[in-house]
């Protein structure tokens, strides 16, 4: 249960609103959760996932599961969150989101996704106390031990602007990588990262090393690594394209690599952050014996992708982003893992880091 819940707070921004965190949270729980009734004989594996947090475990439960479960994901990222229920009818939850108390319904819109995948938002802060407990699945007034909160709704305008917000892909989550042998017994792990300018991007790793490329967007990949794509130096194939050729609005990887060896890869998103560049470190790594590629973010007031000062690039390969420092950093921070300033010093701010990524504590 503990993988599960840590598995969605990877995924939440440290810069975003108790509002959006909670969205995302929402969001998540209601397009990967399903609603099955059961009754009271009605176990799996022994265990009753209708009414516990193990209904996460099984992707499904019903009002009360639900409301235990997203209560105890507020309870883990420090949102003041209740559970409400009535009794004999209906589970539900109360929150206070950037000091202003809302009302949430997790179960129905588990109930009414869009196409049955994505979350409507429907119950989601969008009535005042007056409207929500006035449905007869939410009249607690006759239930003595409930508190009747003072919420009021969201604004809808706020709450697209949120969706829109927790939507971004702004970071690359980590993923199995698809297993591939050519025609010459090379063994590669490829990962596809999406199109930019008519051109697909793929990550690939040959060995423990990893690089990028691209190719025509109606390209093969496979063909692409029968061909010898890696090496990028000429276009004797048709889907390829060298680095030089490139759009420059789709240059927005870096190749790094570590005295120890390994490699990784720095991809600039597209994130809007004043007097500031927002990366994804990507690297391989294994999870058990599946190869898969890790993600973090930096924050930089450097550009990163095109410095191309060897000294610098040495001290981030080695010193800022060296592999055990990233892993002590991910453990503690959720992924955050630094901040380099434009005269080449490599520390922390300590004032954006409580101010922007509400990091209170830090070695």
């Amino acid at each position: 249960i503990i993988k599960i819940f840590e598995s969605i707070e990877r995924r939440i921004n440290y810069s975003w609103t108790e509002s959006q965190k909670c969205m995302f949270v929402y969001k998540t729980l209601a397009e990967t959760m399903y609603y099955q009734r059961d009754n009271e004989s009605d176990f799996e594996n022994g265990i009753d996932v209708a009414r516990t947090l193990n209904g996460i475990l099984a992707g499904r439960s019903v009002c009360s599961g639900f409301a235990l479960i997203f209560k105890e994901m507020m309870d883990r990222i420090g949102i003041e969150c209740y559970y409400q229920n009535m009794s004999h009818e209906h589970s539900w939850n109360a929150v206070k989101l950037d000091g202003v108390m809302r009302l949430v319904d997790l179960t129905w819109d588990i109930g009414s996704k869009i196409k049955g995948k994505q979350c409507s938002f429907t119950y989601f802060c969008r009535q005042d106390s007056k409207t929500f407990y006035s449905h007869p699945f939410h009249n607690i007034y006759d239930e003595l031990e409930e508190i009747v909160f003072n919420a009021s709704a969201a604004n809808s305008e706020q709450l697209g602007h949120d969706l829109d917000v927790i939507s971004r892909e702004k970071v690359l989550r980590s993923k199995e990588m698809t297993h591939y042998t050519n025609s010459k017994k090379e063994t590669f792990d490829y990962f596809y990262l999406g199109e930019k300018s008519g051109l697909s991007t793929y990550i690939v790793r040959k060995g423990e090393r990893i690089n990028y490329f691209y190719i025509n967007k109606d390209g093969d990949i496979r063909r692409a690594l029968d061909s010898g794509l890696l090496n990028l130096v000429s276009e004797k194939y048709d889907h390829n394209i060298s680095r030089d050729k490139v759009p420059t609005e789709a240059r927005r990887f870096a190749r790094y690599s570590r005295v120890d060896g390994t490699d990784f890869i720095l991809y600039k998103t597209n994130s809007n952050l004043k007097d500031m560049n927002e990366y994804v470190l990507i690297e391989p790594t294994y999870n058990g014996n599946k190869k898969i590629l890790k993600r973090c973010v930096i924050l930089s007031e450097n550009d990163l992708v095109n410095n191309s000062d060897s000294d610098f690039r040495f001290t981030v390969a080695n010193y800022l982003l060296s592999d055990e420092r990233i892993q002590k950093k991910i453990k503690h921070y959720n992924g955050y893992v630094g901040y380099v300033a434009k005269d080449s010093q490599v520390y922390y701010n300590r004032q954006f880091e409580i101010e922007k990524l509400g990091i209170q504590q830090r070695k």
